[in-house]
């Protein structure tokens, strides 16, 4: 910080904008958390001090994963928590973060705090807060704090697996098992290890097959630039060299805090599938097995996040439930699919999701699981193999039903100092070149579509960095990061399953010329992922 406050003295303006970044502002909750490098500054990750109210409650869940400082925070979080009185429930071993909202729930506690950055970068750490339902909070909200440390890593995790196993074990007995295909499994040097086998045994269902080099714990994320398995085949290199070596044709990865879920197949060649289809797939399933999962139901929902896949609302027109979006985060997911089932008595959420490879399909974890998602995707690859079937192929005929949805999703590295003038100027070219709510895109960015791909509407949202268009059969979304220092875009075209190819280029054409229109990469120094 010295070094940054003498630059700044001798007219640096980089160092005076990077002050100006960690000082001028508190850390915020993004979508998912608080999240940043560990630095010094007020908004970077230094240490964590919370700072309750009296609202009642007098027991607080708090587990941390396997990052450089997580033990130390934990530490200085139950410290704090003890000085004001509060009964700490923490574990006595690093967790996945479903543990946490699990814990809350099934402890009845007034708050959860949960130390993780996620899938983030090496350097850095964060925490995550859920409110006494057991659903992150919309912002960061004090407690009552008070009491001693109790230890309740067995209990917890004793009782998570057994919830996924009273969900689960009616859908596995239902399975006529034939085959058992050979499946890796990576928790990218995350903690969900240990979590992923217990939950497996609790299935009875045969051990995965691990791979060597990023089964273990490791802060430094040693193998990996980005342990993030939408990152792609950079983070999952690792898993395809070891599924090769053992002739495995499928690859299951989670994130460093298991909350997230990702799958691979190699049909000719390997295919990652995005969160929309995989969250397609977990529809289509938990659809056609409803009665199994949820037999005493008598009306079903399954919710998405705005920048999500509109497969779903399809699916729910054609087959008779009910969809909803909620806005990014599980926290907006989680609370509206938890008011949905206060409501209404005998409805069942059988899926909430989001693009991001997040997926809620226990009701024990009102929250992304990515092991809970991982056993649901364990018992449906025996289903599907048995029937002489991929995934890949089941995907293809979820299309033939419901018509294809192409989506091409990616992002740009950008400096957080630049995020909000970049929106700013965006608003204004889509205001100027779009002032009424049917403005062909030719003209505004030099690109050849055909009528229907005029935009229809500008979705705005105030307050935030984010903007979403409407054309004709489909959507393309530009949103900021709230965790990350990245500006997102998202995107889907609606077609008959037999245009697909055409359809992914027509998109793909769509989106380039619109981020290189409304975000001026070269001249913002943005930087698109994989360059």
């Amino acid at each position: 910080m010295r070094r940054l406050e003498e630059a700044s003295e001798r007219g640096d303006e980089t160092a005076r904008a990077v002050l100006n970044l960690r000082l001028e502002r508190d850390i915020s909750f993004g979508t998912a958390g608080l999240r940043a490098t560990m630095n010094p500054g007020f908004s970077c990750m230094n240490g964590l001090a919370t700072y309750v109210k009296q609202k009642g409650g007098h027991k607080v869940v708090v587990g941390y994963d396997h990052r450089h400082n997580s033990l130390q925070f934990f530490q200085v979080t139950v410290a704090t928590l003890k000085k004001a009185g509060l009964s700490v429930l923490g574990f006595s071993e690093s967790v996945a973060t479903p543990m946490v909202p699990f814990s809350v729930q099934n402890e009845g506690a007034a708050c959860g705090i949960m130390i993780t950055a996620s899938h983030n970068p090496a350097n850095d750490n964060g925490y995550k807060v859920y409110a006494s339902n057991a659903c992150q909070n919309y912002s960061l909200w004090d407690i009552d704090p008070a009491g001693d440390f109790e230890d309740i890593y067995a209990r917890a995790l004793g009782h998570f697996v057994q919830s996924i196993g009273n969900l689960l074990s009616p859908l596995k007995d239902s399975i006529h098992i034939t085959h058992v295909p050979s499946i890796v499994y990576t928790p990218i040097h995350g903690v969900g290890m240990k979590f992923a086998k217990a939950a497996i045994e609790a299935l009875n269902l045969p051990p995965l097959l691990e791979v060597p080099s990023q089964k273990d714990p490791d802060p430094n994320f040693s193998t990996v630039k980005f342990p993030n398995p939408e990152e792609g085949p950079e983070t999952l290199d690792e898993a395809f060299q070891f599924a090769t070596a053992t002739n495995s044709k499928l690859i299951f990865a989670n994130d460093p805090d298991a909350d997230r879920f990702s799958c691979c197949e190699f049909v000719n060649e390997w295919k990652i599938f995005n969160g929309n289809e995989i969250a397609a797939l977990f529809a289509h399933y938990v659809w056609q097995n409803r009665s199994i999962i949820a037999p005493d139901a008598t009306e079903f929902a399954m919710l998405g996040s705005v920048v999500s896949s509109h497969l779903i609302s399809t699916m729910g027109t054609k087959e008779g439930f009910l969809t909803q979006e909620t806005l990014t985060g599980f926290k907006y997911l989680a609370n509206a699919s938890q008011k949905l089932e206060t409501e209404r008595p005998g409805l069942k959420v059988l899926l909430a999701f989001e693009e991001a490879i997040g997926f809620m399909i226990n009701s024990a974890v009102w929250d992304k699981d990515g092991i809970s998602a991982m056993c649901l995707m364990y018992l449906m690859v025996l289903d599907v193999y048995s029937h002489n079937k991929t995934l890949t192929a089941t995907l293809a005929e979820i299309y033939d039903i419901y018509g294809y949805f192409s989506q091409y999703n990616s992002y740009y590295f950008c400096d957080p100092v630049r995020v909000s003038s970049i929106f700013a100027a965006l608003r204004t070219k889509l205001h100027e070149r779009v002032p009424g709510s049917t403005e062909n895109l030719t003209g505004a960015c030099q690109i050849s579509l055909d009528s229907e791909h005029s935009i229809m509407s500008i979705n705005d949202y105030p307050g935030s960095n984010m903007v979403t268009l409407c054309f004709g059969h489909g959507w393309v979304t530009l949103r900021a990061s709230g965790t990350e220092p990245k500006i997102k875009f998202y995107s889907e075209m609606h077609s008959k399953s037999a245009e697909k190819v055409e359809t992914d280029e027509k998109l793909k054409e769509l989106v380039n010329n619109l981020c290189r229109w409304l975000l001026d990469p070269e001249m913002n120094k943005l930087i698109l992922q994989g360059e």
